[in-house]
Protein backbone atom coordinates (compact mmCIF):
# COMPACT_ATOMS: atom_id res chain seq x y z
CA UNK A 1 0.00 0.00 0.00
CA UNK A 2 3.08 2.21 1.09
CA UNK A 3 4.46 2.22 -2.50
CA UNK A 4 1.23 2.82 -4.41
CA UNK A 5 0.84 5.84 -2.24
CA UNK A 6 5.07 6.84 -2.82
CA UNK A 7 4.19 6.33 -6.48
CA UNK A 8 1.35 8.55 -6.47
CA UNK A 9 3.26 11.45 -4.95
CA UNK A 10 5.75 11.40 -7.35
CA UNK A 11 3.85 11.32 -9.90
CA UNK A 12 1.82 14.33 -8.72
CA UNK A 13 4.42 16.08 -8.07
CA UNK A 14 6.06 15.56 -11.38
CA UNK A 15 2.69 15.96 -13.93
CA UNK A 16 0.02 17.14 -12.12
CA UNK A 17 1.09 20.11 -8.70
CA UNK A 18 -1.73 21.83 -9.16
CA UNK A 19 -4.48 19.25 -8.13
CA UNK A 20 -1.60 17.70 -5.77
CA UNK A 21 -3.30 19.76 -2.48
CA UNK A 22 -6.25 18.93 0.23
CA UNK A 23 -9.36 18.78 -2.32
CA UNK A 24 -11.67 19.83 0.19
CA UNK A 25 -12.42 23.02 1.97
CA UNK A 26 -13.98 22.52 5.31
CA UNK A 27 -12.31 20.44 7.94
CA UNK A 28 -12.92 17.07 9.01
CA UNK A 29 -13.19 16.74 13.11
CA UNK A 30 -11.28 13.98 14.30
CA UNK A 31 -9.88 12.80 17.73
CA UNK A 32 -6.52 11.04 17.97
CA UNK A 33 -3.42 10.47 20.27
CA UNK A 34 0.03 11.54 19.87
CA UNK A 35 2.82 9.32 19.70
CA UNK A 36 3.39 10.81 22.90
CA UNK A 37 0.46 9.75 24.42
CA UNK A 38 -1.57 13.53 23.77
CA UNK A 39 -4.63 13.41 23.42
CA UNK A 40 -5.30 15.72 20.16
CA UNK A 41 -9.30 17.18 18.99
CA UNK A 42 -9.28 19.15 16.17
CA UNK A 43 -12.59 21.15 16.84
CA UNK A 44 -11.80 21.80 20.28
CA UNK A 45 -8.56 23.63 18.60
CA UNK A 46 -10.35 25.26 16.35
CA UNK A 47 -13.34 26.39 18.71
CA UNK A 48 -10.42 27.85 21.09
CA UNK A 49 -9.53 30.14 18.48
CA UNK A 50 -6.71 28.60 17.10
CA UNK A 51 -5.25 28.28 13.78
CA UNK A 52 -4.65 24.49 13.24
CA UNK A 53 -1.77 23.81 10.67
CA UNK A 54 -1.61 20.32 10.04
CA UNK A 55 1.19 18.28 7.91
CA UNK A 56 0.27 15.17 6.28
CA UNK A 57 3.19 12.90 5.67
CA UNK A 58 4.96 9.03 5.66
CA UNK A 59 8.28 8.14 7.00
CA UNK A 60 9.86 7.67 3.73
CA UNK A 61 8.13 10.06 2.25
CA UNK A 62 11.33 11.56 1.18
CA UNK A 63 10.44 15.30 0.58
CA UNK A 64 8.23 15.11 3.79
CA UNK A 65 11.74 14.43 5.16
CA UNK A 66 13.17 17.70 3.93
CA UNK A 67 10.01 20.11 4.76
CA UNK A 68 10.74 19.35 8.43
CA UNK A 69 13.62 21.98 9.28
CA UNK A 70 11.38 24.34 7.59
CA UNK A 71 7.93 23.34 9.30
CA UNK A 72 10.10 22.88 13.04
CA UNK A 73 11.16 26.59 12.38
CA UNK A 74 7.80 28.33 11.87
CA UNK A 75 6.53 26.16 14.67
CA UNK A 76 9.30 27.36 17.07
CA UNK A 77 8.51 30.96 15.87
CA UNK A 78 5.02 30.93 16.26
CA UNK A 79 5.62 29.76 20.07
CA UNK A 80 5.44 26.01 19.86
CA UNK A 81 2.13 25.61 20.31
CA UNK A 82 1.36 27.87 23.00
CA UNK A 83 0.29 30.94 20.77
CA UNK A 84 -2.86 30.90 18.35
CA UNK A 85 -1.80 28.19 15.96
CA UNK A 86 -1.38 24.56 16.54
CA UNK A 87 0.84 22.13 14.84
CA UNK A 88 0.09 19.05 13.86
CA UNK A 89 1.61 15.88 12.30
CA UNK A 90 -0.51 13.50 10.62
CA UNK A 91 1.32 10.07 9.68
CA UNK A 92 -0.17 7.55 6.55
CA UNK A 93 0.58 3.98 7.08
CA UNK A 94 2.85 3.87 10.39
CA UNK A 95 2.91 2.85 13.68
CA UNK A 96 4.33 4.51 16.75
CA UNK A 97 7.69 3.06 16.59
CA UNK A 98 8.28 4.06 13.19
CA UNK A 99 7.12 7.76 13.85
CA UNK A 100 9.09 7.85 16.83
CA UNK A 101 12.13 6.80 14.87
CA UNK A 102 11.82 9.08 11.72
CA UNK A 103 11.06 11.90 14.87
CA UNK A 104 14.29 11.53 16.05
CA UNK A 105 16.21 11.04 12.77
CA UNK A 106 14.81 14.70 11.34
CA UNK A 107 14.42 16.26 14.82
CA UNK A 108 10.84 16.97 14.45
CA UNK A 109 9.66 19.10 17.03
CA UNK A 110 5.89 19.21 16.61
CA UNK A 111 3.19 16.21 18.14
CA UNK A 112 3.01 13.96 15.67
CA UNK A 113 0.34 11.43 15.51
CA UNK A 114 0.96 7.65 13.77
CA UNK A 115 -1.00 6.24 11.05
CA UNK A 116 -1.87 2.88 12.85
CA UNK A 117 -2.11 3.77 16.35
CA UNK A 118 -2.86 7.25 16.40
CA UNK A 119 -5.19 6.62 13.75
CA UNK A 120 -3.51 8.73 11.60
CA UNK A 121 -4.25 7.08 8.44
CA UNK A 122 -7.95 7.15 8.65
CA UNK A 123 -7.77 10.94 9.20
CA UNK A 124 -5.36 11.10 5.66
CA UNK A 125 -8.84 9.44 4.13
CA UNK A 126 -11.22 11.66 5.61
CA UNK A 127 -9.36 14.67 3.73
CA UNK A 128 -8.77 12.62 1.01
CA UNK A 129 -5.07 14.01 1.04
CA UNK A 130 -3.86 12.88 -2.58
CA UNK A 131 -0.09 13.02 -2.41
CA UNK A 132 2.80 13.16 0.33
CA UNK A 133 3.89 16.20 2.29
CA UNK A 134 0.45 17.84 2.19
CA UNK A 135 0.52 20.92 4.75
CA UNK A 136 -3.00 22.70 5.26
CA UNK A 137 -4.18 25.35 7.64
CA UNK A 138 -7.27 25.70 9.18
CA UNK A 139 -9.18 28.53 10.29
CA UNK A 140 -10.84 28.59 13.80
CA UNK A 141 -14.02 28.66 11.75
CA UNK A 142 -13.24 25.19 10.65
CA UNK A 143 -12.40 26.29 6.94
CA UNK A 144 -9.44 25.03 5.36
CA UNK A 145 -7.60 28.48 4.26
CA UNK A 146 -4.78 26.92 2.46
CA UNK A 147 -4.61 23.39 0.93
CA UNK A 148 -1.01 22.89 0.69
CA UNK A 149 1.40 25.22 1.86
CA UNK A 150 4.47 24.41 0.04
CA UNK A 151 7.82 24.86 2.04
CA UNK A 152 9.97 26.00 -0.63
CA UNK A 153 13.70 26.80 -0.40
CA UNK A 154 14.96 28.88 2.99
CA UNK A 155 12.79 28.95 5.88
CA UNK A 156 10.44 31.77 5.37
CA UNK A 157 7.87 30.07 3.19
CA UNK A 158 5.59 28.57 6.05
CA UNK A 159 6.01 32.09 7.94
CA UNK A 160 5.20 34.45 5.42
CA UNK A 161 2.22 32.56 4.52
CA UNK A 162 0.46 32.36 8.22
CA UNK A 163 1.93 35.89 8.75
CA UNK A 164 -0.54 36.82 6.21
CA UNK A 165 -3.53 35.52 8.62
CA UNK A 166 -2.35 37.91 11.32
CA UNK A 167 -0.89 35.27 13.06
CA UNK A 168 2.22 36.94 14.88
CA UNK A 169 5.52 35.55 16.39
CA UNK A 170 5.25 33.93 19.87
CA UNK A 171 7.93 33.75 22.48
CA UNK A 172 8.44 30.76 24.31
CA UNK A 173 6.18 29.70 27.88
CA UNK A 174 6.49 31.71 30.55
CA UNK A 175 5.99 29.89 33.77
CA UNK A 176 3.38 32.51 35.86
CA UNK A 177 4.49 36.06 35.87
CA UNK A 178 8.00 35.41 35.71
CA UNK A 179 9.77 36.77 32.72
CA UNK A 180 12.29 33.69 32.14
CA UNK A 181 11.23 30.68 29.96
CA UNK A 182 10.35 27.45 30.80
CA UNK A 183 13.46 26.43 29.73
CA UNK A 184 15.60 29.11 31.85
CA UNK A 185 16.39 31.73 29.01
CA UNK A 186 14.41 34.47 27.17
CA UNK A 187 15.90 35.93 23.94
CA UNK A 188 15.04 39.63 22.90
CA UNK A 189 16.01 41.17 19.90
CA UNK A 190 16.12 44.95 19.06
CA UNK A 191 17.19 46.41 15.65
CA UNK A 192 19.19 49.78 15.94
CA UNK A 193 18.97 50.87 12.31
CA UNK A 194 20.84 54.17 13.15
CA UNK A 195 23.81 52.18 13.99
CA UNK A 196 23.49 49.30 11.64
CA UNK A 197 23.33 47.09 15.06
CA UNK A 198 21.14 44.60 16.42
CA UNK A 199 21.01 44.34 20.07
CA UNK A 200 20.24 40.78 21.52
CA UNK A 201 19.16 40.87 25.37
CA UNK A 202 19.53 37.00 27.50
CA UNK A 203 18.36 36.42 30.25
CA UNK A 204 19.16 33.46 32.09
CA UNK A 205 18.45 31.56 35.34
CA UNK A 206 21.41 30.07 35.53
CA UNK A 207 24.92 29.86 33.80
CA UNK A 208 24.84 28.78 30.33
CA UNK A 209 26.17 28.75 26.68
CA UNK A 210 24.36 29.42 23.62
CA UNK A 211 25.08 29.88 19.95
CA UNK A 212 23.07 32.28 17.39
CA UNK A 213 23.03 32.20 13.62
CA UNK A 214 21.69 34.81 11.43
CA UNK A 215 20.35 33.19 8.15
CA UNK A 216 19.25 34.75 5.48
CA UNK A 217 15.52 34.18 3.32
CA UNK A 218 17.66 31.25 1.43
CA UNK A 219 19.10 29.83 5.09
CA UNK A 220 22.50 30.31 4.08
CA UNK A 221 24.26 31.28 7.56
CA UNK A 222 25.54 35.41 7.42
CA UNK A 223 27.04 35.61 10.32
CA UNK A 224 27.88 32.95 13.75
CA UNK A 225 28.20 33.12 17.14
CA UNK A 226 29.39 29.72 18.52
CA UNK A 227 29.24 28.81 22.26
CA UNK A 228 29.26 32.00 24.13
CA UNK A 229 29.07 31.73 27.63
CA UNK A 230 26.23 33.96 29.55
CA UNK A 231 26.16 34.42 33.36
CA UNK A 232 23.45 33.95 35.36
CA UNK A 233 21.10 37.25 34.91
CA UNK A 234 20.53 39.70 32.25
CA UNK A 235 23.52 40.25 29.84
CA UNK A 236 22.82 42.36 26.27
CA UNK A 237 25.77 42.21 22.75
CA UNK A 238 25.12 43.25 19.45
CA UNK A 239 25.64 42.10 15.96
CA UNK A 240 26.77 44.20 13.45
CA UNK A 241 24.24 44.70 10.54
CA UNK A 242 25.79 47.14 8.73
CA UNK A 243 27.33 44.95 5.79
CA UNK A 244 24.66 43.11 4.80
CA UNK A 245 22.66 43.65 2.17
CA UNK A 246 18.34 45.19 3.23
CA UNK A 247 16.16 42.25 3.93
CA UNK A 248 14.84 39.34 6.16
CA UNK A 249 17.10 37.72 8.23
CA UNK A 250 16.47 34.62 10.90
CA UNK A 251 18.20 35.03 14.34
CA UNK A 252 18.56 31.37 15.28
CA UNK A 253 19.32 30.71 18.90
CA UNK A 254 20.25 27.36 20.14
CA UNK A 255 21.62 26.05 23.29
CA UNK A 256 22.75 22.24 23.35
CA UNK A 257 22.20 21.79 20.04
CA UNK A 258 18.60 22.42 20.10
CA UNK A 259 17.56 25.02 18.92
CA UNK A 260 15.06 27.52 21.34
CA UNK A 261 14.74 30.71 19.26
CA UNK A 262 13.57 31.90 16.11
CA UNK A 263 13.70 35.80 15.50
CA UNK A 264 12.64 37.75 12.32
CA UNK A 265 15.22 40.39 11.91
CA UNK A 266 14.32 43.20 8.83
CA UNK A 267 17.31 44.99 7.82
CA UNK A 268 16.12 47.88 6.26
Amino acid sequence: MKRNVLFLSLFLSLGLLASAQCPITEAVDFSATDVDGKEWNLFNELESGHYVLIDFFFTDCEPCQQSVNNINNAYQYFGSNTSDVTFLSVDYGDNNSQCNSYNKRYGVKYPTISGKEGGGSQICNSFKIPAFPTIILIAPNHTIVEQNIKPGPGNQRIISVLEEYGLEQAGCPIIGNDDVCISGIKITVSPMPDEDLLKIKVITKSNTKLSFNLLNISGTKVYSIINRNFKQGETSFYLPMGSLKPGVYILVTVSESIEIYNHKVINN
